[in-house]
């Protein structure tokens, strides 16, 4: 929790000090990706430490589709398939996430809830996310992007860190 709190303060700091102005109003953001809510399109692993015993590598393919409400703010939603252990389980996720511009590029900070069903048994992770935002074309971008959560499976508390690549296509 407390390394969550960190985090946290961290990108509220750096959003407070950058300034604004990312993409315009309208214009919707898809690909595939890493991680939970990548919201772009890509391949990563994570970690989840149980509280009460080992961790597990999972491996997570995720697409997503973002809509920005403003120049600076999208709200996104994403379907995730993880393998962990050679199970494969969906998830679903919603979340928002804040873009400080750097000329073309950008940094972002954000957040969201992710959903996990395991067939007979349900999970759930909150986190925090933090990336850059390469721009390699106007409408195409790679994102960098470190995320850190909290989540039950079943009863079992665990943490959660990601770091991945996601790649973005932005349309109106």
């Amino acid at each position: 929790m407390k390394r969550l709190m960190t985090v946290s303060i961290l990108v509220l700091a750096i959003a407070l000090a950058a300034p604004a102005m990312a993409f315009e109003k309208g214009t919707f953001r898809l690909g595939a990706g890493t991680g939970l809510l990548g919201t772009g399109t890509g391949f990563s692993t994570a970690t989840l430490d149980y509280d009460n015993g080992p961790s597990e590598d999972i491996d997570i393919l995720a697409i997503g589709l973002g809509y920005f409400v403003t120049d600076v703010v999208e709200v996104a939603f994403d379907f995730s398939n993880l393998d962990i252990d050679g199970a494969d389980f969906d998830g679903f996720g919603l979340g928002g996430k804040y873009y400080f511009p750097m000329g073309e590029n950008s940094i972002y900070a954000g957040g969201g809830f992710q959903t996990i069903d395991f067939g007979a048994v349900d999970g759930s992770v909150i986190y925090v996310t933090g990336g850059y935002n390469f721009m390699l074309r106007d409408y195409f971008s790679v994102d960098f992007y470190l995320t850190i959560g909290q989540g039950d499976i079943d009863g079992n508390d665990f943490d959660m860190t990601d770091l991945g690549i996601t790649y973005s296509v932005y349309f109106k």
